[in-house]
């Protein structure tokens, strides 16, 4: 399984798999999804939330690619 290395919040280095990466990335976006009132706008975060999710996505594999040459 591949694993990146990261900061947490307390500056200490944690392992995390793609999943866990992309999660971390998205997570707020839930804290936004809850907040809206209409299905059209949970809509809108929920693409918002995908989008993010293949950034991220991309970006593990682009440090997997540096921490592991």
């Amino acid at each position: 399984m591949k694993t990146i290395t990261c900061q947490n919040w307390q500056g200490g280095d944690v392992q995390k798999t793609k999943n866990e990466f992309c999660e971390l990335w998205a997570s707020e976006l839930n804290n936004l999804k809850n907040l809206t009132y209409t299905t059209k706008w949970q809509e809108r975060v929920s693409a918002m939330r995908a989008e993010v999710r293949n950034q991220a996505s991309r970006e593990f594999d682009r440090v997997w690619a540096v921490q592991n040459p």
